[in-house]
């Protein structure tokens, strides 16, 4: 059997360029290239703009995954450093990545059937997807001295710029992401959870598009 098609949903134009390598490389990482292949980076803004109107952007990026005959399996992969709940922002509720994870995991089950006839995971970097290079790279993993960077202030971005000297997301995002160290940063102390759990999706979609049995994740607390 072929290798399915993976499509990327990212937020900006950096994680267009850099995302497609970053999942190629965990897929062979969990021996899922006989399964797996990333055919497909697609840029849809932040979360607050994708569930805008009762998620009509959202609805209509996954219309256009469904064109692709080989789809096997859709990675929604955003930043985690909304302020307030994206579905009412006038409560000014806390954001929640979990609660809202397993919110657009459901509607992609319900309006696109995700977990029947294609996969689909949902993965908030936090803060930033720039916090996985300050965290895997590793010129700055060791002048950031060991912080957890998912606890720090949001801006990585700013971080990066502090100790490189410079930082151009659509130039230098792709090649530093190149030089994340994948197994050290998915097992050093402090954990980042929030790359440790791509890698779990990352494995989880390989498994349900090698068995058939596809799932929408992660799923909703029922």
């Amino acid at each position: 059997m072929l290798p399915k098609r993976l499509v990327l949903m990212v937020e900006g134009q950096g994680d267009e360029a850099a995302a497609p390598g970053l999942v190629h490389r965990l897929i062979e990482l969990n021996s899922g290239l006989d399964t797996l292949f990333v055919g497909h980076s697609l840029r849809v803004g932040e979360v607050s703009k994708i569930v805008k109107d009762d998620g009509k952007s959202f609805f209509k990026h996954l219309e256009y995954t469904r064109e692709f005959s080989d789809l096997g399996a859709v990675l929604l992969l955003l930043d985690g450093d909304a302020e307030n709940n994206p579905f009412d922002p006038e409560r000014e509720e806390a954001f929640c990545t979990k609660e809202t994870a397993r919110t657009l995991a459901k509607m992609a089950q319900e309006h696109a059937r995700a977990g029947d006839v294609f996969s689909f995971a949902v993965v908030f970097a936090i803060k930033e997807f720039e916090s996985w290079i300050l965290a895997g790279h590793p010129d700055f993993y060791t002048q950031m001295g060991g912080k957890n960077v998912e606890d720090s202030p949001r801006d990585a971005k700013r971080r990066i710029k502090e100790l490189k000297g410079g930082y151009q997301e659509t130039l230098d995002q792709a090649p530093m992401v190149r030089k994340i160290e994948l197994e050290p940063l998915l097992t050093r102390e402090p954990r980042v959870r929030s790359f440790v759990r791509l890698d779990h999706a990352v494995r989880e979609l390989i498994e349900a598009v090698r068995t058939g049995k596809h799932i929408s994740t992660p799923c909703p607390i029922v």
